[in-house]
């Protein structure tokens, strides 16, 4: 058999109708960046297909829910898609729930060179350089599914790589190992889930667009040939990277030490990654009096200030969205005190550590006040995180009981 190889984009996740979400503070220079982020990365993507030279892309589902999107949703995929049109890039596009092509406006044609993968529809398609069958691109098939045609002539396994363009969760148990190329859509971290002659893998979401979604993300790369097994190489498509960092302090750290501490790894982020913009929200853990100074007074938002005023402003820009410390280690250092402080730690401790005991302050609240958010408020679900609720709690509990003369 000859020699015959080709190269493959594959992306997805894109989520154009999510900007970004969760900061409790949106710079106005970068408000513009954060309302068109999943954009700026999709657009990447595109940009990436045309000067990498792909035969063609395949999208993993989850590009938009034209719904939320809005026209502009819809019109940008068909400006991508037309670019990649002009210089004969074909797109192989297997969906999801959320982009299904039912829920495509009617309105709004797509391009020649897209070609839907339909679920229930066992349809194959058929990728060609200069006329000569290369690969054949299908969603997951059926024990059913008929091997395509190619001008009335069966294509059979030898002759042709096979790649599959999937949207969910898969485990290699689900995936037929005949397979050459598992395109893989539904998680938002790049994962290979495996990778020997038939490989599977997510290429993860475009953009992150929170600190819950860290780091740069993007697309993947795919070198296929006759006699080996796809080779994978990530392309980052990020227009912003969040990070959530920690940094460590203990009885002797002083104010001075956690600024130059707090300079010296934001400088080296703004050197790491000098063509994106970047948002970091910092945790202070440790022990010591400095993890109180940080949870009450200014000493928190000063240091904020001076990251924000050296790196913040600048473009690319580093901007610290917020210092915290982390609320479990403030509790360590006062739940001992002899005063109303300790005793409300203390009592908060039996309910950490007494799972048995009901979180509810309903009967507290003024009546006729429980079927209110107020009342919902008032009480723990089962399904959130009692521990973590009970450290928010007295951390608030040392914010509101501290006085000012006890602070360092």
């Amino acid at each position: 058999m000859a020699e015959r190889s080709f190269r493959l984009l594959h992306a997805g996740d894109f989520h154009l109708e999510q900007p970004a979400h969760g900061l409790t503070d949106a710079p106005d220079h970068l408000r513009s960046l954060l309302l068109e982020l999943p954009y700026r990365a999709a657009e990447r993507v595109f940009d990436l297909a045309i000067s990498e030279r792909v035969d063609f892309v395949v999208l993993a589902g989850d590009l938009l829910d034209a719904s939320l999107a809005g026209p502009h949703g819809p019109k940008f995929l068909c400006e991508q898609f037309e670019r990649l049109a002009l210089r004969g890039v074909s797109v192989y596009w297997s969906s999801s729930g959320l982009d299904a092509a039912e829920r495509w406006p009617h309105g709004c044609r797509l391009p020649d060179n897209v070609h839907r993968l339909v679920r229930n529809r066992q349809e194959a398609c058929v990728f060609e350089n200069d006329g000569q069958p290369m690969a054949w691109i299908t969603i997951p098939p059926h024990e059913t599914f008929e091997r395509p045609r190619l001008r009335g002539i069966p294509l059979e396994r030898e002759e042709l790589r096979h790649i599959v363009v999937a949207h969910g969760e898969y485990v290699p148990f689900d995936l037929d190992e005949k397979v050459d190329y598992w395109a893989l859509g539904g998680k938002h971290q790049r994962e290979t889930v495996r990778d020997s002659d038939s490989v599977a893998h997510y290429a993860g979401t475009t953009q992150g667009r929170s600190f819950a979604e860290p780091g740069v993300h993007g697309c993947t790369l795919v070198q296929i040939t006759s006699f080996a097994p796809p080779r994978l190489s990530f392309l980052p498509t990020s227009a912003l990277v969040w990070h959530d960092l920690t940094l460590e302090v203990d009885e002797t750290t002083t104010r001075e030490r956690l600024e130059r501490l707090l300079r010296e790894r934001t400088a080296a982020l703004a050197v790491a990654q000098p063509e994106r913009d970047q948002f970091i929200r910092w945790t202070v853990h440790g022990s010591g009096p400095l993890l109180r100074r940080l949870r009450h007074g200014t000493l928190a938002a000063d240091l904020v200030g001076t990251l924000r005023e050296q790196f913040g402003r600048t473009r690319p820009a580093v901007w610290t969205e917020s210092l915290r410390v982390r609320a479990a280690d403030v509790i360590g250092t006062t739940s001992e005190e002899d005063t109303l402080l300790g005793a409300y730690l203390r009592e908060l401790r039996t309910y950490r550590f007494d799972t048995e005991q009901p979180l509810d302050l309903r009967e507290y609240l003024p009546e006729g006040r429980t079927p209110d958010a107020l009342g919902d408020a008032a009480w723990h679900d089962s399904d959130q995180p009692r521990t973590a609720l009970l450290e928010e709690a007295a951390a608030l509990g040392i914010d509101l009981l501290s006085e000012p003369e006890d602070l360092p």
